[in-house]
């Protein structure tokens, strides 16, 4: 199976297209519902709705294999990225705005399983679609996203069944020891910040330099001005930009940034083309059993 790497990702003649499209998405790829923003809004909500969603299409007859409110806890733990009192709380408001419900164990009616509402669902085909058209961006005469975009079922299941075993992709690529600045993208709407600063200097016509103030990026964002601040202060305080002026107004970005800023996402669009030629593989061999 072919896929490819991050650094065949950033050497490519579209590379720039592609990651200035990845940092829309990350900026700009807000659910229009308040109440579910607000769950997506960092890195542990993020990879718990990928999670929920991949043990569900994962599961199969074996017991160990179901989606169990247990299992999702032992599965989530090892991100090591909240406390198992925070995931309750995810949980429990993922329950009441309707993304997930619980359903009864096939033959044990005392186990419940965690199941994906119609509404979570259609969650994930947006965050496919969302996530995976930097990859046609960078390769425009490829058809092998097609399926993506057309929202085909059978290969949004069969992608959510393989993610769960590709944790350790995941975890290299939210390990702050291979890029420092993930530390920061897990901050809440970490990804949203950096990556606004980042495109609105790529606007001014020099990527090292930008003013934004933190009102604008707060309304861009939805998050508060203050949050933006000490966001900004502590990248600062890491070496990676240098404040000149006052309310985001004339910073100064640094290399290092803008360094550990490609990495991330060319690793992150590396890690879903190698999810998705997966896919396609699995897809093609379901296929051919059935003809």
């Amino acid at each position: 199976m072919s896929f490819l790497s991050a650094a065949q990702i950033r050497a490519h003649p579209r590379w720039a297209l592609a990651r200035d499209y990845y940092m829309q998405v990350l900026v700009q790829s807000h659910s229009p519902d308040p109440a579910i923003r607000r769950v997506m809004q960092d890195i542990a909500g993020l990879v718990l709705f990928n999670l929920i969603i991949a043990l569900y299409e994962a599961r199969g007859e074996a017991r160990e294999s179901w989606p169990t409110i247990t299992r999702i806890r032992e599965v989530f733990a090892t991100f090591g990225l909240a406390s198992a009192r925070s995931l309750d709380e995810m949980l429990a408001r993922m329950r009441q705005i309707g993304l997930i419900e619980l359903q009864t164990a096939p033959g044990d009616k005392r186990v419940r399983l965690i199941k994906p509402t119609a509404r979570m669902i259609a969650e994930d085909y947006a965050w496919h679609d969302n996530h995976m058209r930097a990859l046609a961006v960078l390769q425009p005469d490829s058809r092998d996203y097609d399926a993506v975009f057309s929202h085909d079922a059978l290969h949004r299941q069969v992608h959510r069944a393989i993610s769960n075993g590709l944790h350790d992709t995941a975890f290299d690529i939210l390990d702050v020891e291979n890029n420092p600045l993930v530390a920061f993208i897990m901050r809440q709407d970490g990804a949203k910040i950096i990556f606004s600063y980042l495109q609105q200097a790529l606007a001014g016509g020099d990527p090292s330099r930008v003013s934004l103030n933190y009102t604008t990026a707060s309304e861009r964002i939805f998050t508060s001005r203050t949050h933006i601040r000490n966001l900004l202060s502590a990248l600062e305080d890491a070496g990676m930009l240098r404040r000149h002026g006052t309310g985001g107004n004339d910073i100064e970005l640094m290399p290092a940034l803008w360094e550990h800023g490609d990495y991330f996402i060319a690793s992150m669009m590396s890690g879903n083309d190698r999810w998705w030629q997966m896919t396609r593989q699995r897809v093609a061999a379901i296929d051919q059993s059935t003809q």
